[in-house]
């Protein structure tokens, strides 16, 4: 506010004079005068007795008591002269009046930031440079979805909590006794959470969504818990204002924020964040799940996905598998399928995928759900190796990786290469010296079972010619492809070469 807004909020009777020059100043900050004080902040308006202030020595904003008549001011001051008896009352009244107005400013001025950018970060980040405290957003499954950068996260706990995008069971287990998701939706005040386990004081304002409890808006200080020194009131209404804000937001452009969790989605998420499947077995029992399951990860393909893809991907899943049960866990969908209605439409999911603009992994077989969290690791392992292995498919099978996931798995991967059989390198070099195909024509042979007719068919060659090839193989590579522990040896070859190079 400026010096001449604050002034005509206030009763004129107090006043004995008011002199403003025409450059109005902005307010940030009000204090009281210290006696002989010279130094004054361009911004803070300043109220007490005129006999306080040295000859000549005036600051820029002020509001001086005095019982006889206004003085003389120097140029560029603002200045209100109250009568008797009204300095303390109205220090107060100004006092209440800016906190009242930078606490609207800060939620206007956040609506209008992400009217103007649409980005939930930097909503954040400006909040926290006028909170001047790190800030983190929460949803109610304790995932994180923002978080501030520039004002940075101290606290060592939730500084791994960020790093991992959500927190552990066990922290979940720990904080849900501070019984933040569980008061009364019409509570929507500040609360402190600060506990023994973190040296810095924090706080969090509840985010409630049409009545539903949909997360946490925390503020963590640069302040210890055993410092004796407390957040100022001002601070905690202005989270207050933050809360409420991002609130709308939310409410307006997140719908996944509103939608209801299931009994199943509840305990697919709490198994993939670490929970024991003996602490959920009273959940578990009250659960019907298919007699053989996959788990399943899908993930945005590149710049054609987004995070819309992924809702679009979930309900076509959801409707070609009617007992499929669907999480989400660090940006991807993890899904609990069915393993006889997948093996029938195991052609229609892929379309699924490309329609979506998705790529999914899908793991071995299980039958008990404790395994889940072990074989989404898988699906999610497939994913990532088709993605090194710069492979095109859309559904990536992890019985396809498992060998390439057994590799990776080998400390040094520098000595890999010397399990490789020696004959893939002199095909190479045959190959290079005389345009051949020695080194494909092998893998496509074995990998094909050590099927002549098959090999040739999908190297698009006559079978005499597959022969042939083999024939050629058999001399150059000096050894016999229908060896079987050879043929082992040679396809874990073809392998390394796929990881390592």
């Amino acid at each position: 506010m400026t010096f001449v807004e604050v002034i005509h909020q206030l009763s004129p009777s107090v006043f004995w004079k008011i002199v403003s020059p025409a450059e109005n100043k902005e307010i940030h900050d009000i204090s009281l005068l210290e006696n002989g004080q010279t130094e004054f902040a361009p911004d803070i308006l300043y109220f007490g007795y005129k006999e306080q202030l040295q000859e000549r020595t005036f600051p820029p904003l002020c509001v001086l008591e005095t019982s006889s008549a206004p003085i003389q001011l120097p140029k560029l001051v603002c200045c209100a002269f109250l009568k008797p008896g009204m300095l303390f009352r109205t220090f107060n009244a100004v006092h209440a009046l800016l906190r009242s107005h930078q606490e609207h400013s800060l939620y206007k001025e956040l609506l209008s930031q992400f009217d103007a950018e649409a980005d939930l970060h930097a909503v954040l980040e400006t909040a926290a440079q006028r909170l001047g405290n790190a800030l983190i957003l929460v949803d109610r499954d304790y995932r994180v979805i923002a978080h501030t950068a520039r004002v940075p996260v101290l606290d060592r706990i939730w500084q791994e909590n960020i790093e991992q995008g959500f927190c552990s069971y066990a922290f979940i287990c720990a904080v849900r006794q501070l019984g933040i998701g569980n008061r009364a939706a019409g509570q929507h005040g500040v609360i402190d959470v600060t506990c023994s386990e973190s040296p810095f004081q924090k706080y969090c304002i509840r985010i409630f969504i049409r009545g539903s409890y949909a997360g946490f808006l925390l503020m963590v200080t640069g302040l210890r818990s055993d410092s004796g020194q407390t957040v100022p009131s001002e601070t905690l209404q202005q989270l207050a204002q933050a809360g409420r804000a991002v609130t709308e937001i939310l409410s307006e452009t997140r719908p996944q924020f509103l939608s209801g969790q299931s009994a199943y989605e509840h305990l697919l998420y709490d198994l993939l964040i670490g929970a024991d499947a003996s602490d959920l077995s009273s959940q578990i029992r009250l659960l019907r799940f298919a007699p053989s399951l996959y788990a399943l990860c899908a993930e945005p393909s590149g710049s054609a996905g987004t995070i819309d893809g992924r809702h679009v991907f979930t309900q076509n899943l959801v409707e070609l598998l009617p007992d499929t049960h669907v999480t989400f866990h660090e940006g991807c969908v993890a899904a609990l399928v069915p393993a006889e209605a997948f093996e029938q439409h195991a052609a229609e999911l892929t379309q699924i995928c490309c329609r979506a603009g998705c790529r999914a992994g899908l793991s071995d077989a299980f039958d008990d759900i404790a395994l889940f969290s072990v074989r989404y690791a898988q699906a999610k392992t497939a994913l990532q190796l088709s993605r090194r292995l710069q492979r095109s498919e859309s559904l990536c099978l992890y019985a396809s990786f498992a060998v390439y996931d057994m590799l990776d798995h080998f400390e040094n991967k520098s000595q890999l290469g010397s399990f490789c059989h020696d004959a893939l390198t002199r095909l190479r070099q045959y190959d290079e010296e005389n345009s051949a195909s020695l080194f494909k024509s092998l893998r496509v042979y074995l990998e094909s079972g050590g099927s002549i007719k098959n090999a040739a068919a999908q190297m698009y060659i006559h079978r005499n010619s597959m022969v042939y090839r083999l024939e050629k193989i058999a001399a150059v590579g000096g050894v016999d492809p229908d060896n079987p522990e050879t043929m082992l040896r040679l396809m874990l070859s073809y392998r390394i070469f796929d990881l390592v190079g």
